[in-house]
């Protein structure tokens, strides 16, 4: 059983989500430099230059072992296929960061500061209140070196860059990727509630089946549940689908985008509470009811969205602007 270990809330929620699924990206990317040793004002190795500024060998290694820390499992994983280059992705990725941050205007640098002002008070709370999580802190924080100062700048430089991004995302630009996506499908938002039995072409136990032999059978089981059986029983009975057939052969509100076009079209057409005849997929043959069906609004959708534009700007600033703005990375071996 893993210790009970202090979590950064929101801020470090919402930073990890976005920047750990551009790590993950940049792990592909390949990048070599050389030049003589020089030293940065903390007295230690410069390890990277960019347009702007350096990086040192002291902060990043600060950066690194607070993000293992919060992140230990992560680490572990990807130092095992290759150190080397998660390694330089880290220092890729906190380069980005460093440079976002520096793009913002007072205001937001002045909200930035307030935001890790509050969530650092509220980690120190916690390891104040929780012995297990304090206990945690203590044992780690010793074993890596890092003290809550480097916390502290740890999460500066990542929100820093978080709430750059965020600035540059207007709710004119999220209202306009709403009216896009409902124009290119008017179902972009629409969910749904459904209840279905899968007879598959290849079920996980017994023997293939023909197309004809598949269509039959879910014929029949169209007339059982048009007799009066209960949908829940028959599903669990009968389903191929070991998603949802222990859930009496239920999805509940799922975006209708999730599934394949005939699916989706059974979905988003059929009348409610109504057994469809048999819905053909790559998979078999569906008998479908749809239980409700519901259009989310954009109000509903402004955070997804938002989030949506805060990602493609940081993809887009990553694969286009980072490597001309990285003059020298000369990471030790």
């Amino acid at each position: 059983m893993q210790p009970n270990k202090p979590k950064m809330k929101a801020m470090w929620e919402t930073v990890n989500k976005g920047w750990y699924i551009a790590l993950i990206a940049l792990l592909a990317i390949a990048l070599s430099a050389c030049g003589k040793t020089e030293k940065a004002p903390d007295g230690s190795k410069v390890i990277a230059v960019y347009k702007g500024g350096v990086v040192s060998e002291q902060e990043f290694t600060k950066f690194v072992n607070v993000d293992k820390y919060f992140n230990e499992l992560f680490h572990s994983y990807y130092e095992q296929i290759d150190p080397e280059a998660f390694r330089e992705q880290l220092l890729r990725s906190y380069i980005s960061f460093k440079i976002l941050g520096g793009r913002a205007d007072e205001e937001t640098v002045s909200a930035t500061e307030k935001d890790v002002s509050e969530r650092m008070e509220e980690f120190r709370q916690e390891l104040e209140s929780d012995e297990e999580a304090k206990e945690y802190w203590e044992t780690k924080s010793a074993e890596l070196g890092i003290t809550l100062d480097d916390v502290k700048q740890y999460v500066l430089v990542q929100a820093g860059a978080l709430n750059y991004v965020t600035s540059q995302v207007s709710d004119e630009k999220v209202k306009e990727l709403y009216d896009q996506e409902l124009k290119a499908d008017p179902h972009a938002f629409t969910l749904a509630t459904v209840r279905h039995v899968l007879v598959a072409f290849e079920p996980d136990e017994g023997e293939k089946r023909t197309n004809e032999k598949a269509l039959a059978i879910a014929k029949e089981i169209k007339q059982m549940l048009e007799s009066g059986q209960d949908f829940a029983e028959v599903a669990q009975k009968y389903s191929d689908d070991g998603g949802s057939k222990n859930n009496g052969g239920k999805y509940e509100s799922v975006p209708v985008s999730n599934w394949e076009e005939p699916f989706k079209e059974a979905a988003v057409t059929l009348p409610i509470g109504k057994i469809s005849d048999p819905v053909e997929t790559v998979y078999g043959y569906h008998i479908i009811k749809v239980e409700e069906r519901k259009e989310q609004t954009f109000e509903e959708l402004r955070k997804e969205l938002e989030q949506v534009l805060m990602d493609e700007i940081y993809m887009n600033f990553v694969n286009q602007e980072l490597d001309g703005l990285i003059e020298k990375i000369d990471l030790p071996a």
